[in-house]
């Protein structure tokens, strides 16, 4: 992934895995080892499944500052798309427009932006609530 400008870079903030990990037995795999499961767990006849495991806590040592804004943005974007479609409806609407695959395009982009506008406010007052004061 290339960093963009604005953008919170993902490797700021998350680490990078250093392993996969069997949800069993806890046996550690290269990362590479993705498309298989556990060979541990497998010849015991017990195939399971591995997990991204880190070296560290993901999420420690980020800027919540720049996540926060990050998550901002997403929400005024989603916002002002969301005011868009609002009124590409209406104008479809009195014009007479009631065919139905722009309408469920309008639609689903109206629920797109409408599922964002809430999940950034719920993102951003939890991890408001979970900075220290």
């Amino acid at each position: 992934m290339t960093p963009r400008t604005g953008l919170v870079n993902v490797r700021r903030v998350m680490p990078q895995p250093t392993a996969l990990a069997c949800v069993r037995c806890s046996a550690r795999y290269p990362v590479d080892h993705y498309a298989q499961d556990c060979p541990a767990c497998r010849a015991k006849g017990a195939p399971a499944n591995l997990t991204v495991a880190y070296d560290s806590v993901p999420g420690s040592g980020t800027d919540r500052d720049a996540i926060l804004g990050h998550i901002s943005r997403r929400r005024e974007e989603a916002a002002a798309l969301r005011k868009q479609i609002r009124a590409f409806q209406r104008d479809a609407e009195r014009g007479g427009d009631h065919d139905l695959y722009p309408w469920l395009t309008r639609r689903h982009a109206l629920a797109w932006a409408q599922f964002t506008v809430r999940w950034a406010a719920e993102a951003e007052e939890a991890i408001r609530s979970s900075m220290p004061s």
